[in-house]
């Protein structure tokens, strides 16, 4: 588990650095959402909010021939959302 938190790391830091570097981001004023809308425009994501019958469900991932979207819990707290949206977007970088 040790190793793939690391790999994780190390991709997330590259990426994001990388980001800063080119948009010129201080460390100061970052906010997610620069990289985050950033993501989005680049890959062409659509951004969805939903609410879920099951609540084991928070966030969904399409990819077909229609193209990419995210979808999260609507009813869930911003701060809930903001990870969700992070978290899908983690798994689109990562390619799971």
């Amino acid at each position: 588990m040790r190793e793939i938190y690391s790999k994780v790391t190390r991709i997330a830091k590259k990426e994001l650095y990388q980001f800063m570097k080119d948009y010129r981001v201080s460390t100061l004023n970052y906010h997610y959402s620069y990289y985050f809308e950033d993501c989005l425009r680049k890959h062409k994501i659509q951004l969805l909010e939903h609410h879920f019958s099951n609540r084991h469900i928070e966030g969904l991932t399409l990819i077909d021939v229609d193209g990419i979207s995210f979808s999260y819990e609507k009813e869930n707290p911003l701060v809930k959302q903001n990870f969700t949206k992070c978290h899908e977007l983690g798994h689109f970088i990562l390619g799971h």
